[in-house]
C-alpha cells in the first residue's frame, strides 16, 4: 500500500547515536505534538496522562513508546520510531483511504466511556477515549501480527458506524 504525504518520517536511533540523545529527541517530539500544542479532535482538546512521571518524562510518553512499565518488548523500538505518527493519524483521520475509524463502548478499562480507534494502513493503531469535554490519548502501537490484525479487522467490521466522534 502507498504512503500518504501527511505521514511524518520515522525517527531513527542511528541518527542520534546513543540512548539518552534518542530518548530526549523522542520526548521533545512528544512535548511539541501533545503538550506545547494540544491537538483538537472535533473541537475538544486531546489530553495526555502526565503522572506518574518516570525519569522526568510523562506517563503518556512512556505509554505510546511502549515502556510505561520500563520493560522492553519486541515492538517497543518500532513504537519509538513512530513517535510522530499518533498526532498525524489523528489529524488525518478523515483520509479513509488510509485510516479505518471505529468506536467501542465496552472496552476494558474505559469505565463506560467510548474509545475510538484509528487504524492506519492496517499497521498502526491509535486509541483515544471520549471524556467530558476532552479526549484522552490511551495508546498507540504497531499491529505487526497477523492474529492482531485479524482481531482488529473484526472489531472494525462490527463497530464501524456505531459511534461518531
Amino acid at each position: 500500500m502507498s504512503t500518504p504525504v501527511w505521514l511524518p518520517p520515522l525517527v531513527l536511533f542511528n541518527d542520534y547515536g546513543n540512548k539518552e540523545l534518542f530518548y530526549n529527541a523522542l520526548y521533545e517530539i512528544y512535548l511539541n505534538d501533545f503538550i506545547r500544542t494540544i491537538p483538537l479532535i472535533k473541537g475538544r482538546p486531546l489530553r495526555q496522562r502526565r503522572e506518574p512521571r518516570l525519569e522526568g518524562k510523562d506517563k503518556g510518553f512512556w505509554h505510546i513508546c511502549g515502556e510505561d512499565d520500563m520493560q522492553n518488548t519486541s515492538g517497543t523500538f518500532r513504537r519509538h520510531e513512530r513517535i510522530r505518527w499518533p498526532k498525524a493519524v489523528l489529524l488525518n483521520r478523515n483520509d479513509l483511504d488510509f485510516v479505518k475509524v471505529w468506536g467501542e463502548a465496552d472496552c476494558p478499562g474505559a469505565q463506560g466511556n467510548i474509545r475510538f480507534h484509528f487504524w492506519f494502513n492496517d499497521e498502526y493503531l491509535v486509541v483515544i477515549e471520549k471524556r467530558s469535554g476532552y479526549f484522552l490519548l490511551i495508546t498507540a502501537y504497531c499491529t505487526d501480527y497477523h492474529r492482531k490484525r485479524g482481531a482488529l479487522e473484526g472489531k472494525y467490521q462490527a463497530n464501524c458506524g456505531a459511534y461518531t466522534l
